[in-house]
């Protein structure tokens, strides 16, 4: 079987009942020594032929963005083209490769248009200051974007978009809190870009706990969720650690890019904060909550132990261990947990008897506008 998704429409429509769709994923499980809920599949290309229509459309858009200095209305012409393009390849339709990029050409040319709204804005209101330094503005792109990507949530049922439209809501929210705090020190910065990671967890922990066997999109969502979520919090304690490196002061961390030096005091105790990013992805069985840790821990690895080949054989020996071990660590770990903590993440048993312990699912599949599935929050 290609996708679980397949297994879905296939009992959608009818073609199997509810028991024989349970039967099949039993197989599947035994067959890869793994349940569904545990394998995080992530969507990759599927063919040669999914690979070519991506690249060849990223070089078209390419072109095109170039001449957007030139012509400015090419760019609601390449949106229209996108979302054309959107519902006939999709993930469903082997097509992960074409709509992760036609996704991300959508966010570029919507945050470009976005941001020449937000300068717009700017200028009429302050004369002319620049919309990275004044708040004014950057409300109005995150607001924009954020509705762009629910849109298109809405539209093509892409679950990268629930993510990068809750990053954007965030990016709203910094926005207005600029206005009111519009100095604020950089340990508080932090601060809110930590408090941001968290919420983004507690999302993702909610789509999780939606699809608790991951057979839906829900699991998909929750996985960038997490992904994000990873990187803010990641970022956020790093940061905490080190102080405050480089010239950006102020919330003007956000938009500069920093590459802080996880080495000499702090790298001991960001290897604790891994350790507990472990602990924590082993108990909601999410592998991509630490994979956004996993270089600055190499690096403080590198800096304890002063030897590049050791460090490198610890890091790997952990991922393979990981790897080869991972259900195995799960249960370990879940068999001192409360049982009502156990309840409300995936199981570690390979297969499942009878239909999924979950609510059951509106079906989330794409629809056109107007004949739109029971009305759901933005966040689920």
């Amino acid at each position: 079987m290609r996708e679980h998704v397949d297994i879905e429409t296939a009992v959608r429509t009818g073609i199997i009942g509810e028991d024989q769709a349970t039967a099949l994923r039993n197989l599947d499980a035994r067959q890869t020594g793994a349940s569904a809920a545990t394998m995080e599949r992530v969507e990759v290309p599927t063919s040669l032929a999914d690979i070519m229509i991506a690249a060849g459309l990223g070089v078209l858009m390419l072109a095109g963005i170039a001449m957007i200095g030139m012509v400015p209305p090419i760019a609601l012409g390449l949106m229209a083209f996108l979302f054309w393009m959107s519902r006939r390849h999709t993930i469903e339709r082997g097509r992960a490769a074409t709509a992760h990029v036609i996704f991300f050409f959508f966010a570029v040319l919507l945050s470009l248009m976005a941001l020449y709204a937000a300068f717009g804005f700017s200028s009429r209101v302050f004369e002319g200051r620049d919309a990275l330094t004044d708040a004014s503005g950057l409300w109005l792109v995150g607001l924009i974007v954020t509705f762009g990507c629910w849109l298109w949530w809405r539209w093509a049922r892409l679950p990268m978009a629930v993510a990068a439209g809750w990053v954007a809501s965030l990016n709203l929210a910094t926005s207005l809190l600029r206005l009111v705090m519009t100095d604020p020190s950089n340990v508080l910065v932090n601060l809110v870009t930590l408090g941001w990671g968290v919420v983004l967890l507690g999302v993702a922990l909610w789509w999780d706990l939606t699809d608790i066997r991951r057979e839906t999109v829900r699991s998909r969502v929750a996985f960038w969720c997490h992904v994000a979520a990873g990187f803010f919090i990641s970022g956020a304690v790093l940061k905490l650690m080190l102080g405050s490196p480089g010239d950006a002061a102020g919330w003007m961390r956000l938009y500069i890019a920093e590459h802080p030096d996880v080495s000499g005091p702090a790298a001991l105790p960001f290897l604790g904060f891994f350790a507990a990013c472990l602990l924590l992805s082993l108990v909601i069985d999410r592998r991509s909550l630490i994979f956004a840790t996993m270089y600055q821990a190499f690096v403080a690895m590198v800096s304890i132990t002063g030897i590049l080949p050791l460090a490198m054989a610890t890091v790997g020996g952990l991922l393979l261990v990981l790897g080869l071990r991972w259900q195995t660590l799960r249960k370990a770990l879940l068999d001192v947990l409360p049982v009502s903590v156990r309840a409300q993440v995936p199981r570690t048993s390979i297969e499942n008897a009878g239909v999924r312990p979950t609510r059951r699912h509106v079906e989330m599949r794409p629809r056109r506008f107007g004949r739109a599935p029971a009305r759901e929050p933005f966040a689920g």
